[in-house]
């Protein structure tokens, strides 16, 4: 069972940083869709290999091998005919550190599409209604 939490959290990047996660955002919804395409086409393949095309790749195409298993499921069931589907948003890839700072609860981690084996670190804060309560 996969359980996910969502709380509202305030975001604090800077430029630099900023360009670099929408950049490896871009890259991700880029190789996601190619991978679509490809998996669709060539439904005999399971997996392509992604050597030298880092851990985004990687990730990409995990994603896109779930989505393709959802359309074919869907297809089946509804007995429509499907077509190679259009990705227009796809979860990145990130983490979520707790943060030694006073000043930032939390740190959101990217991959850095630039530097491999590099994150790209932003600050965040968590809502007041999320965060555990300290005692007086």
């Amino acid at each position: 069972m996969l359980v996910t939490r969502t709380c509202k959290l305030a975001i604090y990047p800077r430029a630099g940083k900023l360009e670099g996660a929408r950049y490896t955002y871009e890259r991700h919804l880029k190789y996601v869709q190619h991978f679509v395409t490809q998996l669709y086409f060539n439904r005999s393949v399971n997996h392509f290999s992604t050597a030298g095309m880092g851990l985004l790749a990687n990730d990409a195409q995990r994603s896109a091998q779930s989505i393709i298993k959802a359309e074919a499921a869907t297809a089946k069931a509804t007995g429509n005919k499907s077509n190679v589907p259009n990705i227009k948003k796809a979860g990145c890839p990130i983490k979520i550190e707790k943060s030694d700072s006073k000043s930032f609860d939390y740190w959101l981690l990217i991959q850095d599409t630039f530097k491999k084996k590099d994150r790209i670190k932003i600050p965040i804060k968590g809502h007041n209604g999320f965060l555990p309560k300290m005692p007086p």
